[in-house]
């Protein structure tokens, strides 16, 4: 066994070359999204989504996302719903690479969400949009495929955040 010993070693510690490459990339993600508003209403809704970007080199890309919603929330002890319908945005990726497996981003770009309310027969919509930014943690699971888990402030209007967990993977083409 103590023969073999080194040869196990070397082969957990060695690791392929898994740095980010530039060119296309995209894949699919969940956010749970909280949004804590001015009058003490928090709300929690799940949004899946998918993204598209490109990678300009080892430290900075260019990132489009879109999500739709797949679990609203309601006003607390009322039959009114609220669902964050759809969120969208465009943002900067600047990156960098502990090793060829994980590595750390910041987010920051611009968010458009629109939310509506809906009870008793009628409903509401609004949208807006805002400056968001963030970070995340990625783990490259092979050449063409990593793992991300982040954290982003989305959007702030007029007092009202809203913050979004997400977890996703992503395949460069």
């Amino acid at each position: 066994m103590k023969k073999y010993l080194p040869l196990l070693v070397a082969s957990l510690i060695s690791v392929p070359a898994m740095a980010a490459q530039p060119g296309l990339y995209g894949g699919a993600h969940y956010s749970a999204i909280s949004l804590d508003s001015e009058d003490g209403e928090n709300f929690d809704f799940g949004n899946l989504g998918g993204q598209l970007g490109y990678q300009f080199n080892d430290f900075l890309a260019l990132e489009g996302r879109a999500a739709f919603s797949v679990q609203d929330d309601n006003i607390s002890g009322t039959s009114i719903d609220v669902e964050l319908q759809n969120n969208y945005g465009i943002y900067l990726l600047p990156q960098y690479h502990f090793n060829n497996v994980f590595s750390v981003y910041g987010l920051v770009g611009w968010t458009k969400a629109k939310l509506k309310v809906s009870g008793y027969g009628q409903s509401a919509s609004d949208s807006d949009s805002d400056m968001g930014f963030g970070g995340g943690l990625k783990l490259a699971v092979s050449d063409q495929a990593h793992l991300f888990l982040e954290y982003a402030k989305l959007m702030e209007v007029e007092g009202d955040d809203i913050d979004a967990v997400t977890f996703g993977i992503n395949f460069s083409f």
